[in-house]
């Protein structure tokens, strides 16, 4: 509803267009992946601004050996801090952003194996999501990556982060209300459970508020994250 799609016909009409039916993250993406070509399929939010090697360095990482399914970027905040450097996984099957509002140090600056990526600027080996497939559509938004990359691994992918892709994101953008933010986040953690655990369900199903209930060991562990 923003013009955007007129915009950029009239101002850049080399470029494909792929109109989707419906306001559905996962779904657009897919829409996107199965229209494109070559080795690779980048993906990146529409609130970001990128460093110009970008691209360059996440090919490099993808080239660096075999079996590599995936490839996330160093995510900046606009104010130069760190929003993510690849997920890091919370009790209770949580997933946060490694990194989270520190002050970039070059203390992320190594490239490495990671448990998973941010989709705000990531790189898939085509032949890998052939295997693995698109995004589950059932997420629409929120945890489609972290459930991407389960099924990479499973696949035996790889998944790799390339500290000199650089991109700064303005973080909810999009302007997207917090409480519609707060239920995919809780209703995708349980859809995650229930498709990649579900002997666990039970047992996690009341969520963050049952944290709390932790042995003290385990606070303190994940106390400095929560803030």
């Amino acid at each position: 509803s923003d013009g955007s799609v007129a915009f950029v016909k009239n101002l850049y009409p080399k470029i494909k267009i792929m109109e989707n039916d419906v306001n559905n993250y996962c779904r657009a993406n897919n829409l996107g992946i199965r229209h494109s070509e070559g080795k690779y399929t980048a993906l990146l939010n529409n609130d970001t601004k990128v460093d110009k090697d970008r691209l360059v360095e996440l090919v490099k990482v993808g080239e660096s050996g075999k079996r590599v399914g995936a490839v996330g970027s160093k995510i900046l905040l606009m104010d130069g801090k760190i929003h993510s450097v690849g997920h890091v996984e919370f009790p209770y099957f949580y997933w946060g952003d490694e990194g989270f509002l520190e002050e970039d140090c070059r203390q992320y600056d190594e490239v490495k194996q990671i448990g998973s990526i941010s989709n705000c600027s990531v790189l898939y080996t085509k032949s890998a999501l052939k295997q693995a497939g698109v995004f589950d559509e059932d997420f629409v938004m929120y945890m489609e990556d972290v459930d991407m990359v389960f099924r990479l691994k499973e696949k035996g992918w790889s998944v790799w982060y390339a500290p000199q892709s650089i991109v700064s994101h303005r973080l909810h953008g999009s302007q997207q209300p917090p409480e519609e933010r707060r239920f995919y986040a809780e209703r995708n953690r349980l859809l995650f459970i229930a498709k990649h655990f579900p002997d666990k369900l039970p047992e996690t199903i009341s969520g963050f508020g049952e944290i709390f209930k932790s042995k003290p060991e385990i606070l303190e562990k994940y106390q400095a994250r929560w803030k």
